[in-house]
């Protein structure tokens, strides 16, 4: 205020007219401000239209610094006649640098996006696929790195003893965990999810009692639809510190029946029980003929068992099903053409009367 006031006082033909000329110069870079901004942008872009260039995200922000530029290079150039105080010019730098800072960092913030080619090259340099929810995850992370750094400039810009500000995070961290530690824990998990990338957004996932499909990812939870067709919020926490089991990835699935026989069947209808199953499973073509094995597995009082066990060439789970139940139909079939009957546990109550 004292500043803003030996500007009135102060005024006389040659600070009438420096004040003319900061005028000027405050309202020369704000209407240009446009133009430099176009002009900038233009060299780094210059294969960009001009549509495309004004749509750039870094566009207003360069509008912005001139426009606040020509403010504090016009009190500067005021300072000699109008005697500033070091303590304004320096309140005034101060606000000159945080807002710059914030201008910057909001810009970067905002051109971080899953098309943007900072995320592009990330993407080419990984040894590992990142799929669109995965950027989408880390763009969320490169955003709140940048604010982070923003705040800690515009803390050291104050005059804030950054040092200071670490102790007192020290000092403090033991309410912020007991307050925050499932939130930190869940943005943690997070990140090692984005990291390790277990799965991704529409791959079917078994996890714990749960088993669905992930619809979404986010720094806090992963959200499946299980075959109820129900939403089930994941915290990433637990996700992250357990085993998931990926059943999309799953490039073979595993066919296993045991068939328990009579005591008394004969071993010629043994034998040639395993070999019509045999010919069944090797005519099917979605079983991996490398893989098949039917054996006479085990002697016990009640019974004898065949085990037939093989490897389908199929992934989807529904399609697991319906030829697993094909199978298990034809496998009858062969039992009643040899007349053979399954047995079944049984056992004998004696009670006393």
């Amino acid at each position: 205020m004292d500043s803003i006031l030996n500007v009135i006082e102060n005024l006389n033909g040659k600070n009438t007219i420096d004040l003319i000329i900061a005028i000027i110069l405050i309202a020369v870079l704000d209407i240009l401000s446009p133009v430099f901004a176009y002009i900038i942008l233009k060299l780094f872009n210059f294969k960009k239209s001009k549509k495309e260039i004004k749509n750039n995200t870094f566009f207003m922000p360069i509008k912005v610094f001139f426009k606040i530029s020509g403010i504090y290079w016009a009190i500067l150039f005021l300072k000699p006649d109008f005697n500033f105080s070091d303590e304004f010019i320096e309140l005034v730098t101060k606000i000159y640098k945080i807002v710059v800072t914030i201008t910057i960092a909001n810009s970067l913030a905002n051109s971080i996006t899953r098309k943007s080619g900072f995320i592009r090259l990330i993407k080419e340099k990984s040894d590992k696929e990142i799929n669109d929810n995965a950027t989408k995850i880390l763009v969320r992370v490169i955003k709140v790195l940048i604010y982070i750094v923003a705040i800690f400039i515009v803390f050291a810009e104050i005059g804030y003893d950054l040092s200071g500000l670490v102790t007192g995070l020290g000092l403090g961290s033991v309410v912020v965990t007991l307050a925050a530690q499932d939130t930190i824990k869940n943005l943690l998990g997070g990140i090692m999810i984005f990291m390790d990338r277990p799965f991704m957004v529409g791959e079917y996932i078994k996890f714990g009692t749960y088993q669905g499909t992930v619809e979404d990812m986010t720094l806090r939870s992963t959200r499946i639809r299980t075959s109820d067709n129900s939403i089930v919020q994941i915290p990433n926490s637990l996700i992250s510190s357990d085993s998931v089991t990926n059943l999309s990835k799953i490039q073979r699935r595993y066919y296993n029946l045991r068939l328990h026989l009579p005591l008394d069947t004969k071993l010629e209808k043994i034998d040639r029980l395993k070999e019509k199953i045999y010919n069944l499973l090797l005519q099917n073509k979605n079983v991996a003929q490398d893989t098949i094995n039917i054996h006479f597995t085990e002697i016990e009082t009640n019974g004898i068992t065949i085990t037939v066990a093989t490897y389908l060439d199929v992934s989807d789970y529904m399609q697991f099903l319906d030829i697993k139940e094909d199978i298990n139909k034809n496998i009858l079939k062969i039992l009643e053409e040899e007349n053979i009957q399954l047995e079944y546990d049984t056992k004998i109550v004696q009670v006393k009367s």
